[in-house]
């Protein structure tokens, strides 16, 4: 047989022989079927199940241009973190930016940590998943992929660090790519694997001059993630913060957002006619931009239960506002809220779950309700509590990121917590019974099954 039927020339493979072109293809086709193989597809920005991001023009404008800003070159620091507590706003953010950042060609790679779903709930698919993404906008980049995985098959069972250098660093500086890429990591505090350890592989990793690379990541903060990133100096990381006291703003685009979207549904709900006008009142608006406490997970989840069309939505608001009863059929307006909360306080050892609730309970006792968030002394629930206040930071240590303790303070970062727990059929067994708190009856207990 002559050659020249084939592309390549003749070579035994397997004992028959056949184009080493073929064989190349074929042992390609195989090494990136296993990389696929590794890759979690749900956790790309345009992937079917990701959530198209709920973004409202008129927000965050302050934050989007510092991001925007840091992404085009105009700052030192490869690192950029976002934090925030839950329903900040952090993922609709990081959604934006990446749908902007595709868009206009620098887009690298994305990865959405989501502690619901088992294939972006942990790291070990993060370097394959951004291996693969950047592999579509860099040439030669999966060429390079390939030699590394047909050097170490097993490449995608090493520890991140080897990962991260053999897959990603290594191919993007032979690949020749100059242009800074984004890539976007949401959501570090859903991801089960140790935060920190994270962290350290791709911002001392990637952080180097040669790497044409910008990181940007999102996480709602915590004791834990505060304490590795404060050993990074500017150069390295720049930090912005969506519970800064500074952003006065927060609640005027709430407002703003709140009221788009109760125009939209005032127009195009099935059952609009039945409406009375006005609606909403200005009182109602002020009642969900208190509640929502600078928080656009608490708006959303609103419109959301609002709008349904199988209901009336003034009906649906009255329910929201506690001015009319929850029929059972109708569902929690605040589900996902509510399982946010669950999955933070299962956090908590416990052994110390009671004392936790003490603590919580005292402040909710002790407190100054303004803009309705819980604000109190710390040593004023240490002394109710009769331990230091220092014993109740550390109580409260797996709670930071939404129970702030600062200069003497303790505050819930969220107005919707105090009505989480103070709510039996919501919090379950994180329930505090307030009347006992109040009477001095010693620890608010866990709800009892009836």
């Amino acid at each position: 047989m002559s050659s020249s039927f084939f592309t390549g020339s003749l070579e035994l493979y397997n004992g028959t022989f056949t184009s080493t072109q073929a064989v190349t293809r074929n042992i390609i086709t195989a090494d990136l079927d296993r990389l696929l193989k590794a890759v979690s597809p749900s956790a790309m920005h345009n992937s079917a199940e990701a959530k198209p991001a709920n973004y409202h023009p008129d927000t965050c404008h302050t934050v989007l241009a510092n991001i925007f800003d840091w992404a085009g070159g105009n700052g030192n620091a490869p690192v950029m973190l976002l934090d925030g507590s839950i329903g900040s706003g952090k993922t609709t953010i990081a959604h934006h930016v990446a749908d902007v950042a595709d868009e206009q060609g620098y887009l690298g790679a994305t990865f959405f940590f989501n502690r619901l779903d088992s294939s972006r709930n942990h790291a070990k698919s993060i370097i394959p998943t951004i291996a693969y993404q950047i592999g579509k906008v860099v040439p030669g980049f999966l060429n390079e992929v390939h030699q590394a995985m047909e050097a170490d098959p097993l490449i995608t069972e090493r520890n991140l660090s080897i990962q991260l250098e053999v897959l990603v660093l290594r191919p993007l500086q032979i690949s020749g790519n100059r242009r800074d890429l984004l890539v976007i990591l949401d959501g570090l505090d859903e991801c089960s694997t140790d935060l920190g350890q994270l962290l350290l592989d791709f911002m001392v990793q990637a952080a180097r001059p040669e790497i044409p690379l910008k990181i940007f990541l999102t996480s709602r903060p915590g004791r834990d993630l505060s304490r590795h990133l404060n050993s990074f100096d500017s150069n390295l990381l720049t930090r912005l913060s969506l519970d800064d006291d500074t952003n006065v703003s927060r609640d005027a685009e709430i407002r703003h957002f709140l009221e788009d979207k109760f125009k939209v549904i005032a127009q195009t709900h099935p059952m609009a006619h039945h409406i009375p006008k006005p609606w909403p009142t200005n009182d109602s608006i002020d009642s969900l931009v208190k509640n929502a406490s600078g928080h656009f997970l608490y708006a959303s989840e609103v419109i959301k239960f609002v709008s349904s069309v199988r209901r009336l939505p003034h009906h649906q608001l009255e329910i929201v506002l506690g001015t009319s009863s929850c029929p059972s059929n109708v569902g929690n307006p605040f589900e996902v809220l509510d399982g946010a909360y669950m999955h933070l306080f299962s956090y908590v050892e416990s052994s110390s779950l009671d004392d936790v609730l003490a603590a919580l309970g005292a402040a909710m006792v002790l407190s100054q309700v303004d803009s309705a968030v819980t604000i109190c002394r710390v040593a004023d629930v240490a002394d109710f509590l009769s331990i230091g206040p220092e014993e109740v930071e550390l109580l409260l240590w797996d709670l930071s990121s939404i129970v702030q303790i600062r200069q003497g303070k303790l505050c819930f970062l969220h107005g919707t917590l105090r009505d989480f727990l103070l709510d039996k059929t919501r919090s379950c067994n994180y329930y505090i019974d307030i009347l006992r708190v109040q009477k001095g009856l010693g620890s608010p207990k866990c709800a009892q099954s009836d």
